[in-house]
């Protein structure tokens, strides 16, 4: 029986029985299950190990589909975003000049680099949000500007994780004289 069954039941017979809750707990606990954590664990309290990332940008990442994308850290998604983010800017500005070109000379082909350059920024503006939503499952937040101060801090974050063994102790500490 799955540990999700097994507390459905147990809140069942709570309900049926009026049975307190600390009794549950204790029940749950005398069977070691994991109420509380649903990822992996090691046996021994130990933390899982987190691996720690540098990423290099690499602009072909930009080519790949979403489903590629979600199988990316998101360290590499939050250099992707600011690479997007600065692509779609660049070729906002190409469409804009272009116009602005086009209104002082009626040459053609200022029409068909404003379109060449629409089309680009409509393509750089959907990669933008795609990254923005995979960025903002993984943080639940989509950052306003990712800049050098944003990913130090953030790589801060990760270097300084709590990293003390996972032990609930079902007695108490008896206090040491010192």
């Amino acid at each position: 029986m799955s540990n999700i069954k097994l507390i459905i039941k147990l809140a069942d017979i709570l309900l049926v029985y009026r049975i307190s809750t600390s009794f549950i707990m204790i029940f749950a606990l005398a069977y070691k299950i994991r109420v509380f954590c649903s990822g992996p664990l090691k046996e021994n309290g130990e933390r899982l190990h987190i691996k720690k990332l540098t990423y290099e940008v690499d602009p072909s990442h930009l080519n790949k589909t979403t489903p590629e994308l979600m199988v990316l850290s998101t360290i590499e998604l939050l250099h992707l975003l600011t690479l997007a983010r600065s692509e779609r800017s660049q070729n906002y500005s190409l469409m804009n000049s272009s116009w602005k070109a086009q209104e002082v000379s009626e040459d053609e082909m200022f029409k068909k680099l404003e379109s060449a350059a629409g089309k680009e920024y409509q393509k750089a503006t959907k990669k933008v949000f795609v990254l923005e939503n995979l960025v903002g499952q993984r943080l639940g937040y989509v950052p306003k500007r990712i800049n050098r101060q944003f990913m130090e801090k953030y790589m801060y974050n990760i270097d300084s994780c709590n990293t003390k063994p996972m032990i609930i102790h079902q007695q108490r500490r008896s206090k040491q004289v010192k």
